[in-house]
């Protein structure tokens, strides 16, 4: 007689951006795994249907998606938890804990759903599972909790649940995308099962540099640094403007038009900028010493922006884990320059993916800057980008995660 097929509920209620990348994953490592699989998404899933189609993943057997209806993460997780009752579910896999701590919490202190007196662990009760992308909690500093304040409160009670012996009877399993808050969970509990995964990027892109170039409009002879993303100060941009406008000043305040200068491709809404900041970009851009790009960029067009660049830029100033950016800078085949904090700059240095500089020092940046403009084409920087390569491609994370789903 066959043994009956384990069943989970993934909960990922969002399919814009990288959540439908993240969520095709997700699906494909429990269906090979063996497990029959409740999806609690968008009603629109049109575009999980498009990364699954592209990958060759299967949607359809074993699997069914039903529409998440709550506004909030308790309603969200109420409804992950009702619909594993019905269906007979075993686990419940969050995609992004990061979004939950706070429901888990509450409905720990039993403030969960409509209010009633809950309690997390127990037979009739999926245990939760996920990735935790962010997990400052768990910092290896902070020995007992982190430290008091508004800000670190829900840090603190996260820290303390999973010290606790309850928290084997609330997770299967939690997932990592870096080492260091993985020993720690298993030093101070390890009734708890941890793993580590590899941060996988979306796709290579589809042009090569010079077409890319050509594409976007870009001059083909200048050494093009990328900054993607948000303009928030952890991400480091004011540092980037700042150094661009020391490379300027270093030669003369010419106009940066010459073959083999500096050219800052700056892509990503720049609204939280200064004033002061924005006049500075503003300067380089008219001086060509940078190429601003603020408009929303389509996914399918974002690798093509690596492909454009030389270099990448990731200057950040408090940033600890891993960044997705990192990783489509990898799939691109495009070295880093990074600050040396947290554990993109270990990964930099361990894997040879670039430079590291000192963070917050500007003038660090600078030398680096031009330092990499003499010398991008470095073959050791290729092949190393290749090894790293095959460690972050979508096929790989998907294989470890599902072995580790298999191993019950």
């Amino acid at each position: 007689m066959m043994a009956m097929a384990r069943r989970v509920v993934i909960l990922e209620p969002e399919l814009e951006g990288h959540h439908a990348f993240w969520l095709s994953m997700l699906i494909e490592a429990h269906r090979r795994a063996g497990w029959e699989i409740e999806v609690l998404t968008a009603a629109d899933t049109t575009h999980l249907r498009e990364q699954s189609r592209m990958r060759g993943y299967d949607l359809e057997t074993g699997v069914r998606l039903g529409t998440a209806r709550a506004a909030d993460k308790a309603g969200l997780l109420a409804e992950a938890r009702k619909l594993a009752r019905e269906t007979g579910a075993v686990r419940i896999f969050v995609a992004f804990l990061d979004h939950y701590w706070a429901a888990i919490l509450a409905e720990a202190a039993g403030s969960g759903g409509a209010g009633e007196a809950k309690r997390l662990g127990g037979p009739d009760r999926a245990k939760l599972s996920g990735i935790w992308f962010h997990p400052h909690a768990l910092d290896a500093k902070w020995r007992w909790a982190p430290p008091l304040g508004k800000r670190w409160a829900t840090r603190g009670r996260v820290h303390r649940l999973l010290r606790s012996a309850r928290a084997a009877e609330v997770f299967d399993r939690v997932c990592f995308l870096v080492e260091e808050p993985r020993v720690f969970l298993g030093r101070v509990n390890p009734a708890i099962r941890s793993h580590v995964l590899p941060d996988p990027y979306e796709r290579e892109p589809k042009l090569d540099r010079e077409a890319a170039r050509e594409k976007f409009g870009l001059p083909q002879e200048r050494v093009i640094f990328l900054h993607l993303g948000s303009p928030e100060r952890r991400k480091g941009l004011p540092d980037v403007i700042e150094a661009f406008g020391q490379l300027r000043r270093e030669r003369g305040g010419k106009t940066g038009v010459g073959g083999g200068e500096p050219l800052l491709l700056r892509v990503g809404s720049n609204a939280g900028l200064r004033a002061a900041e924005r006049v500075k970009l503003a300067a380089l851009v008219d001086a060509g010493w940078a190429v601003t790009v603020e408009h929303h960029v389509p996914s399918e067009d974002l690798m093509e922006y690596f492909a454009a660049c030389d270099w990448v830029l990731l200057p950040y100033r408090k940033f600890r884990y891993s960044s997705g950016v990192l990783a489509n800078a990898i799939g691109a085949g495009r070295p880093v320059i990074a600050s040396d904090y947290g554990f993109i700059s270990t990964m930099v240095k361990r894997e040879k993916l670039g430079i590291v500089y000192r963070v917050g020092h500007v003038s660090k940046l600078v030398y680096a800057l031009s330092f990499a403009a003499r010398y991008y084409r470095k073959d050791s920087l290729n092949a190393a980008l290749v090894s790293a390569q095959s460690k972050r491609d979508t096929g790989h994370f998907v294989q470890i995660l599902a072995s580790q789903l298999a191993a019950v």
